[in-house]
């Protein structure tokens, strides 16, 4: 009655009025017919006989497969420098990748393997002798000296990495498109 204060009491009076709603209607009734079928057969499924939400189960499962995913990359032999540049499966990579061009995927590819023309990978292959830096002549020339702290690539780094040294930590959460941008300022492999 609070709710209604202008209302008198004659007509706020609550009248209950039964409708035989399906009665009469061939397709309600047949509807009616069907559940009332389907309440007298025995369950089939697991227990407890409780349903959950269809996004419930699609995010369940989401789960279970990122995480029979994650324990199929680990179990992989090698891959020591993917697995260091990229920490697992990514919902956001698997998006951003696809996104970019054939030459880009290369290039982050190379930065990933570290297959690409570093002195450090063309010593390993016997190409070169010195694997010291062409850059900065200071330290083996590795994708991560190059990446996170060669003095060099200080001015290029901060421009679009945003920071002078890096973490290889930190690399991991950089969007391919800024890897790729240094890589190619940096001519770490050579354009197509």
């Amino acid at each position: 009655m609070s709710l209604y204060p202008l209302q008198t009491r004659e007509q706020s009076r609550l009248r209950l009025i039964w409708d035989p709603g399906h009665s009469g209607i061939e397709e309600n009734e047949k509807a009616d017919s069907l559940a009332a079928r389907g309440t007298n057969l025995k369950f089939i499924g697991p227990e407890p006989k409780l349903g959950i939400p269809l996004e419930t189960a699609r995010m369940e499962n989401n789960r279970w497969l990122d995480l029979r995913v994650l324990e199929y990359w680990l179990s992989l032999p090698g891959l020591r420098h993917a697995r260091r540049a990229i920490s697992g499966p990514s919902a956001t990579k698997a998006k951003a990748w696809p996104k970019l061009s054939r030459f880009e995927l290369r290039l982050l590819t190379a930065i990933i393997t570290r297959h690409c023309r570093l002195r450090k990978h063309l010593n390993k292959l016997g190409l070169v002798e010195d694997p010291s830096g062409r850059l900065c002549e200071e330290d083996i020339e590795s994708m991560e000296h190059v990446l996170c702290e060669c003095p060099a690539g200080d001015r290029v780094r901060m421009e679009d990495l945003g920071s002078y040294k890096l973490k290889l930590t930190e690399l991991i959460k950089l969007s391919p498109r800024k890897l790729v941008s240094f890589a190619r300022r940096m001519e770490l492999v050579d354009e197509i």
